[in-house]
C-alpha cells in the first residue's frame, strides 16, 4: 500500500467532465459531493469544497494532501480546479498528487477479469477520442495517452479487440459503440484515493510545480469555439 494513505485528512477533486466531484477523507469518515454542473465548475467548486470540510468539522488548515484529475478533459474545468487547488495548497504547503484522467477511468476496471488488459477511452469532441492502454495486476500504463479520430482504422481496431476491457466515462460509448467488452463508468473523486493508495505509480509535488495533462497543442480557443466545442482539451 502506498504511504500516501497515511496523509489524512485529504481532498480529491475532479473537474474533467461536466460533473464536479469533490471528496474528503478523514481518519474515520469520507464525504463526497458529486453533481452534474455542465460548464459551471467555477460557480460550485469552492462551495463543494467548503461543504465537505464543514461536514467533516475541520478547516482547510488540517488538509494533508490534495489529489486531482489532471486531464485530459474539460479545458475550463481543469484550469479552474488547478487554480483553486493551488490557492488552497500554496499558503499551507499542502502536497499535491496529479492523476491522469485516463488512469482514473481505467482503474475502475482493474478488478474485473484481471487477466485482460484495460483500454480507457474518453470523448475528446471534434470527432476524436483520448485513449490509453493498461496492464492489469499490477495496474500499470503500457502505452501513453493519445488522440485518435473516431472513424480511424486504429480506433476501430481497438474496439474489435477481444483480449481487453474497454472502459469510458463518456456517454458516446453507450450511444455510438457496440461491444460486449465496453463498460460505461463515471468515476467519483473518492476513487482517486483508492488509486493512489493501491498503486505506486504517482508521487507528490508542490503547488508551484503542479501541472495539467494537455494532449492537444491548441489550448487557446476563440470565444465562438468555446461555445461550440465545449472548451475541451
Amino acid at each position: 500500500m502506498s504511504n500516501l494513505s497515511n496523509l489524512l485528512p485529504r481532498l480529491a477533486i475532479d473537474t474533467s467532465t461536466e460533473y464536479l466531484s469533490v471528496a474528503l477523507q478523514t481518519q474515520s469518515n469520507a464525504f463526497l459531493r458529486h453533481e452534474k454542473v455542465i460548464n459551471q465548475h467555477s460557480d460550485f467548486i469552492i462551495p463543494f469544497i467548503l461543504d465537505v470540510i464543514k461536514q467533516a468539522n475541520i478547516s482547510l488548515d488540517f488538509i494533508q494532501l490534495i489529489t486531482y484529475a489532471a486531464g485530459p478533459g474539460s479545458f475550463t474545468g481543469l484550469r479552474i480546479a488547478l487554480s483553486v487547488i493551488k490557492g488552497i495548497a500554496l499558503p499551507r504547503n499542502i502536497p499535491l498528487v496529479a492523476i491522469p484522467t485516463l488512469d482514473y477511468i481505467a482503474y475502475q476496471a482493474h478488478d474485473i477479469k484481471s487477466q485482460l488488459k484495460i483500454i480507457a477511452i474518453m470523448d475528446a469532441r471534434l470527432n476524436e477520442v483520448f485513449v490509453a492502454h493498461y496492464q492489469n495486476n499490477p495496474f500499470q500504463k503500457i502505452k501513453p495517452d493519445s488522440i485518435l479520430k473516431k472513424d480511424s482504422h486504429e480506433f476501430q481496431t481497438i474496439l474489435d479487440q477481444k483480449n481487453s476491457i474497454i472502459i469510458s466515462n463518456s456517454d458516446f460509448i453507450k450511444n455510438d459503440l457496440r461491444s460486449e467488452n465496453i463498460l460505461l463508468q463515471k468515476p467519483k473523486a473518492d476513487q482517486l484515493f483508492k488509486l493512489i493508495d493501491n498503486t505506486t505509480n504517482y508521487s507528490m509535488t508542490n503547488a508551484e510545480n503542479a501541472t495539467l495533462n494537455y494532449l492537444r497543442n491548441k489550448v487557446a480557443l476563440t470565444h465562438q469555439e468555446q461555445l461550440l466545442k465545449a472548451k475541451y482539451i
